[in-house]
């Protein structure tokens, strides 16, 4: 399985590809304050902003390019059909999010919309199975109805995307959890002789890797919405993939997978609801801007600080790869991680001050 999964990737294309990214990256980096000025390009503003100076956001359209032309180049492969399902798919996603990242002005009913679309998209295109939902009542409901299937599915993808992009903004948090998110699948595809998901796999772990030289530590370069949402779309659909292929794992260990991006926009929408805030609109009190506020209040400069918080809240991020190896093959202490890491990260978010109990800082 080694030597096919390697010979899978000794293909001039794979290495075309990466150069090119490099180069983009590197052509971005130097060149992004005069193409800002010379096409008029709208700055990013957002309560959410945690970064000194105009960084290019648009890492994402970088990688998308990237894996299009390894795609290009690359006509064969048992993973192909998979990534072209994948690409023709994410076109309204990606189109709505390029809008996005450089004018700054959808409304976010039209990217759900978009979002969705390529969701449905992706299910028409793909000869898909869907794991078996364990869970009382709705389970069977959604098991034996394709309707009810696609609709879940998608909602769920949806969750991942649009937590994907609450944790895209300081340096290194978000590609380190699609890392960690995609080495978790790794290793359950190891461990089931899957190979040609592992090769999956690395149509994301590579851009995530190349991407993560350039924005960690200092923030040379950052995803944008097309980066968070595109990936945020693969790795969820990916593992909808996995699980629906390996029915003897408890799909309840998807869930400990891709924990962290979808308790970041569950609890967001529930704790805005409560608070009687629009939970559409974006505010400062997640985990990751609270520790950065955290660290700043504390004498920190704001670009240092920006670079601590990935690895101050590495635990959050680190706790797939950490338990879905204990965990994945039984229900029962599936169910047992899972509460686990509702206390980590409760435990974590409450004990942080909110950025409103914070008077000497201002947003960068």
């Amino acid at each position: 399985m080694t030597d096919l999964f390697l010979t899978e990737f000794k293909q001039w294309s794979l290495l075309i590809s990466i150069i090119l990214m490099i180069c983009m990256y590197i052509f971005t980096i130097i060149f992004w304050p005069t193409l800002l000025t010379k096409f008029g390009l709208k700055k990013y503003q957002g309560v959410q902003r945690v970064h000194v100076g105009e960084v290019p956001r648009i890492g994402g359209l970088i990688s998308v390019v990237g894996i299009f032309l390894y795609w290009m180049m690359c006509t064969h492969g048992k993973a192909m059909p998979f990534l072209d399902a994948l690409l023709i798919s994410s076109i309204p996603l990606v189109l709505i999010s390029i809008k996005e990242d450089f004018f700054h002005n959808t409304r976010a009913s039209s990217r759900l919309l978009m979002m969705f679309l390529s969701c449905f998209l992706f299910f028409y295109l793909y000869d898909i199975s869907f794991p078996q939902i364990e869970f009382p009542g709705l389970g069977p409901l959604i098991n034996s109805s394709i309707f009810m299937s696609w609709l879940f599915f998608a909602f769920c993808v949806v969750v991942i995307i649009n937590g994907n992009n609450l944790i895209d903004g300081a340096n290194g948090l978000m590609p380190m959890s699609i890392i960690m998110q995609s080495l978790s699948l790794f290793f359950i595809c190891f461990s089931s002789q899957d190979m040609t998901n592992m090769i999956r796999l690395m149509y994301i772990l590579t851009p995530m890797i190349i991407f993560l030289i350039f924005n960690y530590p200092w923030g040379k370069v950052f995803m944008g919405d097309l980066g968070a949402y595109f990936f945020g779309f693969f790795i969820s659909l990916l593992t909808i993939v996995i699980f629906g292929e390996h029915p003897e794992l408890p799909t309840w260990s998807a869930v400990i997978i891709l924990f962290y991006p979808a308790i970041e926009l569950l609890f967001s929408l529930c704790r805005k609801i409560y608070e009687g805030k629009n939970p559409m609109q974006p505010d400062p009190n997640h985990l990751h801007l609270k520790m950065f506020y955290l660290l700043k209040q504390g004498g920190i400069k704001p670009r240092v600080s920006n670079g601590l918080v990935m690895p101050f809240v590495g635990l959050i991020w680190g706790m797939p790869f950490i338990l879905v190896v204990w965990a994945y093959q039984s229900l029962t202490l599936t169910i047992i991680t899972l509460f686990i890491m509702l206390i980590i990260y409760f435990g974590f978010y409450w004990a942080l001050p909110r950025k409103k109990l914070i008077k000497t800082i201002d947003v960068p």
